[in-house]
């Protein structure tokens, strides 16, 4: 949790805001919706390059 915290100290503020905004989109969802957003991410996230493991 703390490697995370430390890259999101280093985002720029607008990316830093996206991540807030995605964040509590996430945590006030329903639990149906917060599946569908998971699945999404997943579907959706980079693939691991063994570059950052945040």
């Amino acid at each position: 949790m703390t490697a995370l915290l430390l890259h999101f100290t280093r985002l720029p503020a607008a990316a830093q805001a996206h991540f807030l905004e995605l964040l509590n989109h996430y945590l006030f969802a329903s639990p149906r919706r917060r599946s569908q957003l998971r699945r999404h991410w997943h579907l959706h996230a980079p693939t691991d390059d063994g570059g950052d493991e945040v």
